[in-house]
C-alpha cells in the first residue's frame, strides 16, 4: 500500500515538475518574442519617425511665416509629437537590448561610475540648483554599461521629480544586507502614493503630464530591467510630499 502511494506521489511530482518546466520554457519564449518584437518596432520605425520630426521642424522653420497662428500651432504639435515618439522608440530599443546585448560581468567601482553619471547630468543639476551627495560606494560585479545606466536613471529620476521652486536634495548611499549590496537613492521630492509603487516600473507608465514633468516614462522600467538582469531587486518607499527612496539589491557574488 505504501509503495503504491509512493509511486503515485512520485508520478504527481514528476507531472508537476514537467508542467513547471513547460511553463518556464513558454515564458522564456514569450520573453524572447517580445524582445524581438520590441527591437524590430523600435529599430524599423525609428527612421520614419526621425524623418517626420525632422521635416516637420524644417517646414516650421522655413515656411512658418506663410502659415497663420493656427497653422504654426498645429505644426508645432506635429513636431513635438514626432520628437517624443522618437525618444520613446529610442527608449524601447534600449529596453529590448538589455537582455539581448553583450553582458560582460566585471568588478565595477560604483563610486566612480556614479561620479560619471553626475558629469552627464551636470546641466540638469546646475539648472535645478540640486545638491547631490554620494557616500562611499562598494565595488560590485556586473556589466559596467548597464550599472552606469541604472544609477543614471535613478539620479535623473530624483532630479526631475522635485518640488516646484525647491532645489532637489539627493543622496546616493549603500550598505550590505546578507549576501547582497543595498543601494539607495533618496530624495526630498514630490513623493509617490503607495498605490503606484509597483506601477511606476511599468514601461511608458507616467503619473504626470508632460506639462508637469516631461519624459517618456521608461526610465524606471529600464532600471528594473537592468536590476533583474543582474539577479537583483528594485523597489521604492515613498509617500506624497515627503520624497522617495529607491532601493536596489545586487548580489555580492559573481554573476554567471
Amino acid at each position: 500500500m505504501k509503495n503504491s502511494m509512493n509511486v503515485n506521489e512520485n508520478r504527481k511530482r514528476e507531472e508537476a515538475d514537467s508542467e513547471v518546466t513547460a511553463l518556464r520554457q513558454e515564458l522564456l519564449q514569450l520573453s524572447k518574442d517580445f524582445q524581438q518584437f520590441a527591437y524590430a518596432v523600435s529599430h524599423d520605425m525609428s527612421a520614419p519617425v526621425r524623418s517626420m520630426a525632422g521635416f516637420s521642424g524644417l517646414l516650421l522653420k522655413k515656411y512658418g511665416d506663410v502659415l497663420d497662428d493656427k497653422g504654426r500651432h498645429y505644426l508645432s504639435f506635429i513636431t513635438a509629437g514626432g520628437e517624443k515618439l522618437q525618444a520613446m522608440m529610442a527608449g524601447l530599443l534600449q529596453y529590448s537590448r538589455i537582455n539581448t546585448g553583450n553582458f560582460k560581468p566585471v568588478t565595477i567601482e560604483t563610486g566612480k561610475v556614479a561620479e560619471e553619471c553626475l558629469g552627464t547630468l551636470h546641466e540638469a543639476i546646475r539648472e535645478s540648483g540640486a545638491k547631490v551627495t554620494i557616500e562611499p560606494l562598494p565595488n560590485v560585479v556586473g556589466d559596467t554599461d548597464q550599472i552606469r545606466r541604472l544609477l543614471g536613471y535613478l539620479l535623473e529620476n530624483a532630479l526631475r521629480f522635485h518640488k516646484p521652486g525647491t532645489p532637489p536634495q539627493i543622496r546616493l548611499l549603500a550598505g550590505t544586507l546578507q549576501d547582497r549590496w543595498t543601494f539607495c537613492v533618496a530624495d526630498q521630492g514630490i513623493g509617490i502614493d503607495a498605490i503606484f509603487h509597483e506601477e511606476i516600473f511599468l514601461i511608458f507608465r507616467k503619473l504626470h503630464t508632460d506639462a508637469e514633468y516631461p519624459g517618456t516614462g521608461i526610465g524606471l522600467a529600464l532600471a528594473k530591467k537592468v536590476v533583474e538582469r543582474h539577479h537583483g531587486r528594485i523597489w521604492v518607499e515613498s509617500s506624497p510630499g515627503v520624497g522617495a527612496r529607491f532601493f536596489v539589491w545586487l548580489p555580492v557574488s559573481a554573476l554567471e
